[in-house]
């Protein structure tokens, strides 16, 4: 694949918002020789330890599987429970402690089977708290489709194998920052003479960790947060918006709940 030059404007100004240009770069040239598109969240970026990580989702492993020629398909997932019982519909309010899915490939006589354990592989995020079952599968197809697979997505990262660092702003790491956007709203206010407002700490604050868990859950990144919240109506405080998470008002955790589970039921249908 090869990007247009709008669409590499569109990527930059969005899903890769704060990154340098040199990470931007790289992230572009690692698409376009892996054939992943991050417009269909096979793959995206984000900043973990200061340095940018590019992780590829279940839709992208499972798109580089089927164009090998060899991919036929998976088993259906089955899950067990704390008796060490397997059941193929999980119907129970609790959640699995294990999920162990199959991918079929040519040449093999069995499938190739893998088991995610939630106490290794499960998350922390709204999803894993409202549907526990299908993200533990997405996690085990995973795995399996890395065994089956092994050179095919070799030198690839995928969400499970991704450290579970927190998520911070994106930074430059091989040359100085760039302006960001609370900067560059501080400085037009300075030109009128006017003293650049400091973002206040909210008294409910939003709880930082859970944003960050929640983002990675559902593939996404704090820029693409921020360029959404920033066309919401009725509009937010820009100033806080562009500090840091744990400066936001909790009273915009609606907002970013609703949003959140329209990206998760993206995924949901994109992996049906």
């Amino acid at each position: 694949m090869k990007f247009t030059d709008r669409e590499k404007t569109v990527l930059q100004a969005t899903l890769l918002d704060g990154f340098n240009k040199g990470d931007q770069s790289q992230f572009l040239v690692f698409c376009e020789r892996a054939g992943l598109d991050p417009f269909r969240k096979q793959v995206y970026a984000q900043n973990r330890g200061g340095k940018m990580t590019i992780v590829t989702s279940i839709d992208g492993l499972r798109a580089i599987a089927q164009r090998s020629g060899e991919y036929r398909g998976q088993t259906t997932p089955i899950w067990m429970d704390s008796k060490g019982e397997w059941h193929e519909v999980w119907v129970h309010s609790g959640m699995p402690m294990a999920c162990k899915v199959g991918v079929y490939r040519d040449g093999f006589v069995e499938p190739l089977y893998a088991i995610a354990t939630m106490n290794e592989h499960g998350g922390v995020g709204p999803m894993w708290k409202k549907m526990p079952a299908h993200m533990l599968s997405i996690r085990a197809e995973s795995l399996a489709l890395r065994k089956g697979f092994s050179n095919e997505l070799g030198g690839l990262l995928s969400d499970v194998e991704a450290d579970d660092s927190v998520i911070e702003n994106p930074v430059t790491t091989s040359s100085p920052p760039a302006q960001s956007k609370a900067d560059e709203i501080k400085q037009k206010i300075a030109k009128k003479d006017t003293p650049a407002p400091e973002p206040e700490a909210p008294a409910d604050p939003i709880d930082a960790a859970w944003l960050a868990d929640s983002l990675e859950t559902v593939g996404s990144s704090l820029e693409e947060l921020r360029a959404v919240m920033s066309r919401a109506k009725p509009p937010v405080d820009n100033i806080a918006l562009f500090s840091e998470p744990e400066l936001w008002p909790n009273e915009w955790r609606p907002r970013i709940e609703k949003w959140l589970e329209v990206r998760a039921s993206d995924m949901t249908k994109d992996s049906e």
